[in-house]
């Protein structure tokens, strides 16, 4: 399959060297219908990543695309302090529906990174303003991942990503072991305002995924020694590990459910940016007061809860509802498990793992002078063959649109063992 290159040189990309564009140029994409994307010569890609894990439901449902389209002829843009709108209400009420009972307030902003910020933010005010200002920590996870802004590489462990900017990062308490999850905590609740964690699977830090009684017993520890919950589900959220959330699996009663959840990517179905931290009354009504006690949450967006990405989301909440998805989506899941669980036969792939919708494996080459440039290669070859895979370093996963059909996780696993094949053994 030949692929199509783009004349302009002018861009820079995301998690690129550019150094090595010339070997490995972008393709130049001009549509996308479910699962496929369609480059310029009309080849076509199955998105097995879901485009940076954010289509779920595919690319362009024909329902989404409607109402986005329909309220782009209303009401484009309003400032969200002297004004509101009913897309903004109405979103907050479904997505409020969906989680625990807990969860009461949603903030808006536009993206994954400032969602755990405003998460941060407000578990610091929080304390601050209910009479424990020592509580200056934010505990994480060891190998997380929350986002590129400086709060979120802060609390994140992937230092490879963030190493430049350490003088300009706080220090955050690190759970490095699950078996010395109760002893970390009592050693730092004292100043920990909150931990953050990505439920069930850490997704950029790995596609590591760990067991849901380490999450409940984090919720019970963290009550006694009144440190909040966050739980970042802007990867995992919308179906990806077979719930409509992680924290479903977990448990959403008062006992476990967090304090705050972080939401994006799939809030739009992957069309427009947006994302929300919801979060308790408890945490809400410790910013009420009057404007000189200084307990305004002071934060905000210019693009804080649009209406056009709020069309979106209310368009793609519908679609999860009235389309029964996470029930209908259950027998391809299964499908894609099982022909994951068999997918590493004869092939350099070890330490396999999978929740839901995402496969991992780590590669095991043998030509270690090459280990590094591995994640080009495989990427490269697979857009040979109309994949579009992207492994994280030495971790090969796939990340597809929930919506997938059979024959389309048959391709996705036949074309990968051919790459693998081609390039490996």
């Amino acid at each position: 399959m030949s692929t199509n290159t783009p004349k302009n040189t002018q861009i820079w990309l995301p998690f690129t060297q550019m150094s090595e564009i010339t070997k490995n140029p972008p393709i130049e994409i001009k549509k996308a219908k479910g699962a496929w994307l369609y480059d310029n010569n009309n080849n076509k890609y199955l998105d097995a990543v879901a485009s940076w894990w954010v289509s779920a439901l595919g690319h362009n449902n024909p329902k989404i695309a409607k109402a986005i389209g329909e309220q782009a002829k209303k009401l484009d843009q309003v400032i969200f302090a002297n004004c509101t709108h009913t897309g903004a209400q109405e979103v907050a009420k479904k997505v409020l529906n969906l989680l625990p009972n807990k969860l009461q307030k949603v903030f808006f902003s536009d993206n994954g990174s400032t969602a755990v910020e405003v998460s941060l933010k407000l578990a610091l005010q929080y304390h601050h303003q209910t009479g424990n200002p020592q509580k200056t920590k934010i505990m994480s996870l060891n190998d997380a991942y929350h986002g590129d802004t400086i709060g979120a590489m802060s609390v994140s462990g992937t230092e490879h990503f963030f190493a430049p900017y350490k003088p300009m990062l706080f220090k955050s308490p690190k759970i490095k072991n699950w078996n010395k999850l109760e002893q970390t905590i009592i050693k730092h609740a004292h100043k920990t305002a909150a931990i953050i964690v990505e439920p069930l699977i850490q997704a950029a830090g790995g596609m590591k995924i760990y067991h849901i009684k380490h999450l409940q017993q984090l919720a019970k520890l963290c009550k006694k020694h009144n440190v909040l919950v966050i739980y970042d589900e802007i990867a995992t959220g919308f179906g990806r590990t077979g719930t409509m959330f992680a924290m479903d699996q977990i448990g959403t009663s008062n006992l476990y459910a967090p304090d705050m959840v972080c939401l994006s990517k799939g809030l739009t179905g992957g069309t427009v940016a947006m994302s929300i931290t919801a979060c308790s009354n408890k945490i809400y009504k410790a910013f009420l007061g009057p404007y000189s006690a200084n307990k305004t949450f002071f934060h905000g967006h210019s693009y804080t809860a649009n209406p056009i990405a709020c069309a979106a989301s209310i368009a793609t909440l519908d679609i999860f509802a009235n389309q029964n998805i996470i029930k209908n989506m259950q027998k391809n899941m299964q499908y894609f498990n099982d022909c994951a669980q068999k997918f590493a036969k004869n092939l350099p792939l070890k330490n396999f793992r999978a929740l839901g919708w995402v496969a991992a494996w780590d590669i095991d080459d043998v030509r270690k002078s090459q280990k590094q440039r591995l994640s080009p290669i495989i990427t490269k070859t697979a857009l040979k063959y109309g994949l579009l895979i992207r492994p994280l370093g030495n971790v090969l996963y796939f990340w597809p649109p929930i919506t997938l059909t059979k024959t389309e996780i048959d391709f996705m696993f036949n074309t990968t063992k051919k790459v693998l094949n081609e390039i490996m053994i």
